[in-house]
């Protein structure tokens, strides 16, 4: 799964489709994700890369991950 090509990503946390002009504001490690996905990284890359960032379990991460995308997914900003 990536992010769709027309998604654009600001340091400050903000997420702008520019298909639909909506935007978004997501936190620090939503916004890691989120440039990962945009570089067409699996899922095992990006927890990799999180975990070496932050302290957090593997049952946390993948829980947080899996909503979080379901949430991209709904909103229609990923490509499956």
């Amino acid at each position: 799964m990536e992010l769709k090509q027309n998604i654009s990503i600001s340091e400050n946390g903000f997420l702008f489709d520019a298909n639909t002009g909506d935007s978004y504001s997501v936190n620090e490690i939503a916004g890691k994700i989120l440039s990962h996905l945009k570089d067409g990284k699996e899922e095992m890359e990006i927890k990799t890369a999180i975990q070496e960032e932050y302290e957090v379990d593997d049952l946390t991460f993948e829980r947080n991950y899996y909503d979080f995308t379901n949430l991209l997914n709904h909103l229609g900003l990923l490509t499956m």
